[in-house]
């Protein structure tokens, strides 16, 4: 469930960086697993290495609740999200179908 909330905040956060933001979501996973494996090599011991973990986890955590993004960039972002709302439902609308006849 972590990693799903974690890919389902992606396009908040910029669209224009879709890409970019996923790398980057994805990469940071590996980089965590690999310092994990380093981490528990280093320790020796399992309880150590989820405690620093943990700790290394809330931290990223409470440095996360601190990135505001400028009123521009909210406003850029709904602008965004309705058009690719109205382009959608013009999608969604059926077409005029010519009658036929007989």
């Amino acid at each position: 469930m972590a990693c799903g909330s974690t890919y389902a905040l992606v396009p908040f956060i910029d669209r224009k960086a879709l890409g970019g933001v996923a790398g980057l979501v994805g990469a940071g996973g590996n980089v965590g697993a690999v310092a994990a494996g380093l981490l528990l090599k280093q320790l020796g011991s399992v309880q150590e290495c989820f405690g620093i973990l943990g700790a290394c986890a809330l931290l990223g955590s409470l440095c996360a609740a601190l990135i505001r993004f400028s009123p521009d960039h909210k406003a850029r972002e709904k602008e965004l999200y309705e058009k690719a709302l109205e382009e959608r439902r013009a999608s969604l609308r059926p077409a005029a179908v010519p009658a036929l006849s007989g």
